[in-house]
């Protein structure tokens, strides 16, 4: 239950997240610090910086929000994945309270690791759902391979460690490598910045991990496990619970038909019922049996509750799709929402991880 809740802590971050609003906000961070880095040169040469540091993050937009769109609806896939890269960066609070987040590996392989973690790599033959999109594909391994040539002037994450790699790449007066020209080194450091752009996004992950508290459930030296008290607060693991497992948002109160045909609340004559009033029943439970073209396919609770009512009586009746069947009380109730306030909050949100995050050097 303690692992649980701390799920559960992590994905009530992750559903504040709202990545269309932290995209324009990378967007616009991304011109701001190309204008700057520009600054130098002659008009039309500073338009065609811009244009193209804003080319190179759009041409990369799917290719880094569909696995973080996938890990933030899927909690228990979050949690596995902040805890196998959790030496991959570091998290420091500052003292304005602000949360900043440093790599310590290539943000690039930490994306193509994501995509192996989530069994998305480019097969061919595999549905475009399940998988790297073909231009994605392209990009990432474009990345890849300059990475890897990098790794013989020990600039790599592999040989000269990232942040140096990170640090000899991005000086304002850095000198070229041994084997390389000077305009061949220009070259390489600018496509460095195409390479690097947005994936400042990936941050996202590690900060909600931190943000939520998500590492305090941890393992000690001696093999201890330390688990923090709120972990162990009943009411908050039942509120954890409803997070990690949300109620039916829609006829709460009520189990209705999913197809029409002839209804039976019994496996056969003579059976008992498979619930009647009073019962509590189980998500995963069967609830009736509906016999549609000769076909008798049973149904199953989507959710665990108590029937209150039942609203057909007899065997082999015939519903319509959509028809209310049972009254019920479940488990776990639906809160009212608020969903102005849950837009305003997930929009505050964004511009606090955009502050922490996404801020370029001399930005206010």
């Amino acid at each position: 239950m303690p692992y649980l809740t701390a799920l559960g802590e992590l994905k009530a971050e992750a559903n504040l997240v709202d990545l269309d609003v932290l995209t324009r906000e990378l967007r616009a961070h991304a011109e701001r610090v190309a204008r700057a880095q520009s600054s130098a040169l002659e008009g039309t040469a500073r338009a065609r910086y811009v244009k193209a540091t804003l080319t190179a993050l759009d041409l990369k937009t799917t290719l880094v929000r569909r696995p973080i769109e996938l890990l933030l609806s899927e909690p228990h896939l979050l949690g596995g994945w902040v805890s196998l890269h959790q030496k991959d960066f570091e998290c420091e609070t500052l003292p304005t309270g602000e949360l900043t987040v440093r790599w310590l590996k290539n943000p690039l392989r930490v994306l193509s690791d994501l995509y192996q973690y989530l069994n998305m790599e480019h097969k061919k033959g595999r549905p475009a759902l399940w998988q790297i999109w073909s231009h994605d594909h392209d990009l990432l391994s474009q990345g890849e391979d300059f990475y890897q040539r990098l790794e013989a002037y020990e600039l790599s994450s592999d040989l000269g460690g990232w942040l140096a790699s990170k640090e000899a790449l991005e000086a304002s007066q850095s000198v070229a490598p041994t084997g390389l020209s000077d305009q061949v080194w220009a070259e390489v450091c600018s496509a460095h910045k195409a390479h690097q752009v947005g994936l400042e996004l990936l941050s996202v992950l590690p900060y909600l991990a931190q943000r939520s508290g998500f590492f305090d459930l941890k393992v000690e030296p001696d093999l201890s496990v330390h688990i923090p008290d709120r972990l162990t607060v009943v009411e908050h693991q039942k509120e954890m619970e409803r997070v990690l497992v949300p109620p039916p948002e829609a006829k709460s109160d009520e189990i209705v038909a999913l197809s029409g045909g002839m209804f039976y609340p019994r496996e056969a004559p003579g059976h008992p019922t498979f619930v009647d009033v009073g019962d509590h029943f189980e998500a995963g439970q069967p609830l009736y049996i509906v016999e549609v073209m000769k076909m008798f396919n049973k149904v199953f609770a989507p959710f665990s509750g108590t029937i209150t009512e039942r609203l057909i009586d007899g065997d082999g009746v015939i519903i319509k799709k959509g028809q209310p069947l049972f009254k019920v009380k479940p488990d776990l109730e639906l809160k009212p929402r608020d969903l102005e306030a849950e837009r305003l909050a997930r929009l505050e949100y964004a511009r606090e991880i955009s502050a922490s995050l996404l801020r370029a050097e001399g930005d206010a």
